[in-house]
């Protein structure tokens, strides 16, 4: 009897620790309010290998809106894509170079082994060899991540800051990074953020507009009877559907938006190809569930659940090109995304849960040198759209 207690404890005292909430932070600047995760390869709540580890958002609150928050609909913190917030996803330094069993870097992530594959593919479980050094620093307002690399073997090596920080007395938050190159071979590659816009948790559909400062010239991707481009502006002609598969429950960590069963369905597994405008790497089919059209292979679900388009018209060596917004005008929430840095290339991407505009810029260091680029984000209202007449 007293071992099965003594069992039954233990036991208890096991899936405890398997339930433990990742590690977090919280800042705010009185007027913004986020919760941030922070990078950890035992508990953290991403460790997959597709996206930067450090900068999510898992909730942020301005005006009375919230902003970021689980899309997803279902939660494992390997999965490629199960991750909230502003996130970043470089392309890989070396994946074209090295051979099967040899090494590639991904920055943000680590040291990973390549396999027979050909072509990288955004959600394949590649081997995590080294996964660097993290370090973080947290103030009232702000977070940095510090991740230090090193891999003799391909040559590459760097050391990764970025400062997520609200700007006192604005409803603004800043995205700042830095790359110091460390290593014997020069960095060039390019990165995007994947805002995974969630306003207000409404649903992807006609209450939504994203506005470019310029006209857009549509490259490829497949947007119809969803939405279509008006002039600078992407709109929607109807509401997105939901992704048929049942959702099992909310990951840890208090994000909210729930599982709503929108994601892609067939999940991860684009390949980089070819880009329109030919950025190093190659662009990523699809975002986060491979193909647009959500199915792997391209063609759209009977349920119409994927908008996506790579989109042109841009400037690639001014920065002014570089603001985005997106606005719900049912709940009066929106958000402009700037940059100081000149747009690569753009994808637009979006699901019933997630409008997500993924704008590039390229990242470029020799040996010993460093370089730097700065997002920032706007939240601001809008009067709310007139309810509808009644007849």
């Amino acid at each position: 009897m007293r071992k099965a207690i003594i069992a039954g404890l233990l036991l208890g005292l096991a899936f405890v620790a398997v339930a433990a909430d990742p590690p977090t932070a919280d800042i705010t600047n009185g007027t913004v309010r986020a919760k941030l995760t922070l990078p950890d390869p035992q508990d953290g709540y991403y460790r997959a290998v597709r996206f930067d580890w450090s900068g999510s958002v898992l909730s942020l609150e301005a005006n009375g809106h919230s902003y970021f928050g689980q899309w997803f609909p279902r939660y494992d913190p390997h999965i490629s894509d199960a991750i909230t917030g502003p996130v970043e996803d470089y392309t890989p330094l070396n994946y074209k170079e090295s051979k099967p069993g040899e090494t590639f870097v991904k920055i943000g992530v680590g040291v990973l082994k390549r396999p027979e594959e050909q072509a990288y593919r955004i959600g394949t479980a590649y081997e995590l060899l080294d996964g660097g050094k993290w370090s973080v620093r947290k103030g009232a307002d702000f977070v940095e991540f510090r991740h230090e690399l090193s891999d003799p073997k391909s040559g590459y090596g760097y050391v990764y800051t970025k400062t997520v920080r609200l700007t006192p007395g604005k409803t603004q938050m800043t995205i700042e990074h830095n790359i110091k190159n460390t290593g014997t071979k020069a960095i060039a590659t390019d990165v995007y953020n994947h805002g995974f816009f969630m306003l207000d948790t409404q649903p992807t559909g006609p209450d939504f507009t994203v506005t470019f400062p310029f006209a857009i010239k549509p490259v490829s991707g497949d947007m119809t009877g969803l939405a279509e481009v008006r002039g600078n502006q992407i709109v929607y002609l109807k509401e997105l559907e939901a992704s048929p598969v049942p959702a099992p429950g909310a990951a840890p960590g208090g994000a909210p938006g729930g599982n709503r069963g929108a994601a892609p369905a067939g999940g991860p597994g684009g390949a980089q190809a070819g880009a329109p405008g030919g950025g190093p790497g190659g662009a990523q089919a699809g975002g986060p569930g491979g193909a647009p059209g959500g199915a792997p292979g391209g063609a759209r679900g009977p349920n119409n659940r994927t908008a996506s388009i790579y989109l042109d018209g841009f400037s690639l060596t001014d920065p002014k090109d570089f603001d985005i917004k997106v606005e719900n005008n049912k709940t009066g929430a929106g958000v402009r995304i700037t940059g100081d840095h000149p747009l690569s290339r753009v994808h637009f991407w979006s699901v019933r849960t997630t409008v997500c505009p993924e704008a590039y810029v390229d990242v470029k260091a020799d040996p010993g040198k460093e370089t730097s680029w700065k997002l920032t984000y706007d939240f601001y209202s809008m009067p709310k759209a007139a309810a509808p007449a009644a007849r």
